[in-house]
């Protein structure tokens, strides 16, 4: 039996029937491909709106990240001063126990006579 399943006269008819069939099998697996290039399509569409939604995030992440930073130099700025004026500070003690030591001692008794005056 033929690949049409009907009896041929010629050739002729015979071969028509056979490129129909190739040509219809041809036509049904460009279309299984469309239909394959279309749903992967569809899911890389999909697959890249999640990336860009996981960018979208990351960046905004960042942002965040960036102000922190410059909330924690700032506030470091804040500090290094308070430290400098409290080394200044500290500095300025330092002198006046140098030059408190450097006066001299009173003993008891010139405490004792201060005293009666």
């Amino acid at each position: 039996m033929s690949p049409c399943r009907v009896v041929h006269k010629t050739a002729k008819s015979r071969f028509k029937c056979i490129y129909k069939k190739i040509k219809t099998r041809s036509l049904k697996n460009l279309l299984f491909v469309l239909r394959m290039r279309s749903l992967l399509r569809a899911n890389l569409l999909m697959r890249l709106i999640g990336l860009q939604a996981e960018l979208t995030n990351l960046e905004e992440e960042i942002d965040a990240l960036y102000r922190k930073k410059d909330e924690i130099e700032s506030s470091l700025k804040v500090n290094k001063e308070e430290v400098q004026m409290r080394e200044a500070n500290i500095s300025k003690i330092n002198k006046e126990i140098t030059s408190a030591k450097s006066f001299p001692v009173l003993s008891e008794n010139e405490v004792n006579s201060l005293k009666l005056l």
